[in-house]
């Protein structure tokens, strides 16, 4: 049985010391190991190790899920040499190895500020006096680590309703924004910045279905954008001559996962309202979603972030 080995603690504590000297003992051993930092894969994914955006976060916790899991399953032991002092990334962890069949050892490195301040001035990439403390008030109690969970996340789809077909309705499609409908040209806007949303590029191969569609369907729009951008969106529309009945866009303020605020645009608005003969979407936790209500879903584009 292999073994999946996170480490735990503030930086500078001696994590990834540790972790290079158990997998240079294990390459003397012959043993398969193999090592997975986040900071590392920043620096391979990115060219830098911090001030990157979420998604490109969320897509280097793709790269070292999948790259641990497949390592696990091969016979490979693995250890993860980052803080994981979030409960809900140690989850995470622990649901991967669950699912793999590995057991998970979990290594603490406990120490004093002004110590992990100390090392911190000798290591190759410093991460700073201010911001060692400003860590080791958030995630320690002076020092003292958070508790270990000992369970997996619970099934973040267990609250979902399935869908069931409305025979008697009008028939109707779903389509997503961002990604599917459209998208941001090569050095065009921020994904952040709503305000130059007139920037973006139509999928014409999507908007091709949405008119072969509109004949006969009824097309609901559907978008995980700020509210307070919905005249631009509107705006971005008419200006591409997109055919749809109706928008439903993300409250204004509401800054949950896509996921969670599109089952709760669906409730609302189409629930009990339509027959929703299929969704059109990207991002893969949206895409998970979708299916997990039960609808036929078309995912247009790789959404691992």
């Amino acid at each position: 049985m292999t073994t999946l080995h996170l480490t735990r603690g503030i930086p500078a504590s001696g994590k990834t010391t540790w972790a290079k000297a158990w997998l240079a003992e294990g390459l003397e051993n012959g043993d398969d190991r193999i090592r997975l930092n986040r900071d590392d894969l920043r620096q391979m994914l990115k060219g830098r190790r911090s001030g990157l955006l979420w998604v490109d976060e969320e897509r280097i916790t793709t790269v070292q899920h999948d790259t641990a899991r497949e390592a696990l399953a091969r016979g490979f032991d693995v250890v993860v040499d980052d803080m994981n002092l979030r409960a809900r990334y140690v989850r995470a962890w622990l649901a991967l190895a669950e699912a793999v069949g590995a057991t998970v050892e979990i290594h603490d490195f406990p120490i004093e500020l002004g110590d992990a301040i100390a090392r911190d001035v000798l290591r190759e990439h410093p991460v700073g006096a201010a911001a060692l403390a400003g860590i080791y008030d958030r995630f320690t109690r002076k020092g003292v680590l958070p508790e270990v969970p000992t369970e997996p996340e619970p099934d973040k789809h267990a609250g979902l309703v399935p869908y069931v077909p409305l025979p008697d309705k009008t028939q109707a499609y779903i389509f997503d924004i961002d990604g599917t409908l459209a998208h941001i040209p090569e050095g065009g806007r921020s994904p952040y910045d709503g305000t130059r949303v007139h920037e973006d590029v139509l999928d014409d191969n999507v908007a091709h279905v949405m008119r072969a569609l509109a004949a006969d369907h009824y097309l609901i729009v559907m978008s995980g954008r700020d509210a307070k951008y919905q005249a631009a969106t509107v705006d971005w529309l008419e200006a591409n001559r997109v055919q749809y009945d109706e928008l439903h866009m993300r409250p204004e303020g509401d800054t949950r996962k896509d996921q969670v605020v599109k089952a709760e645009l669906f409730d609302a608005h189409v629930r009990h309202r339509f027959n929703v003969f299929g969704v059109f979407d990207d991002r893969d936790r949206v895409v998970a979603m979708w299916r997990a209500l039960g609808l036929t879903t078309y995912q247009v584009a790789e959404g691992a972030f």
